[in-house]
């Protein structure tokens, strides 16, 4: 970690996927019309604000239903959104596929297997999201809980991508992590097309860590 690292207010360092969420509370509403979301800034009443939101909310929450059962597909369209391109691959050695403190800490706690999917969705009007997932099945619950832990803090790398050797496009911005066992799920957004914005590749995220390998 750097010393210019962001912080929290209590002192400590910043998890991935929090610096979009503190920015859109202070400086704008979450809106949602039509087949997409955005972010706008201004003055917004209470009540609008807040049916916005839940609007969004849940949106997110019924696409996040659909990613757990596998249907992929319908968990996108929720969304106004579809999948354009999908690779999947496996792997055995997680060090050799990964950077940082992460890549440390598999080098003395190696993983059991490793499966990595990288798609792309789009919203039909030009605006497309790259989504990088990664299963890793670790040997017990406290290894795998460990890793989670590890990888969610902002500075200490993580998994890389399919196609990637370091973060390439990924921030950690726009992030997610879940622990399902012996397996820790991470996923990370990034732009591929148009201009996505920071609301929807924060959701794309969240609703692709709860899909199964």
């Amino acid at each position: 970690m750097t010393d210019d690292q962001p912080r929290n207010p209590d002192g400590t360092y910043a998890s991935k996927g929090k610096l979009f969420v503190a920015a859109a509370a202070v400086g704008g509403v979450v809106a949602a019309g039509g087949g997409g979301v955005a972010v706008t800034s201004g003055t917004a009443g209470s009540s609008a604000g807040s049916s916005i939101g839940q609007s969004v909310r849940a949106k997110a929450n019924t696409s996040k239903k659909h990613a757990r059962k596998g249907n992929a597909e319908a968990a996108w369209r929720q969304l106004g959104m579809r999948s354009l391109r999908r690779q999947v691959r496996q792997a055995a050695n997680c060090a050799l596929n990964s950077y940082g403190e992460v890549r440390q800490f598999f080098l003395r706690t190696p993983c059991r297997s490793l499966k990595r999917q990288l798609l792309v969705v789009g919203d039909g009007a030009g605006n497309s999201i790259t989504v990088a997932v990664a299963w890793v099945r670790m040997r017990d619950a406290a290894a795998a809980g460990r890793l989670r832990s590890l990888a969610d803090r902002d500075g200490t790398g993580n998994v890389a991508a399919l196609g990637q050797v370091d973060a390439g496009p990924f921030t950690g911005e726009y992030y997610d992590s879940d622990r399902r066992g012996t397996t820790t799920v991470i996923a990370e957004a990034a732009p591929a097309g148009g201009r996505p914005d920071g609301d929807a590749m924060q959701v794309a995220a969240e609703v692709a860590v709860n899909l199964p390998p």
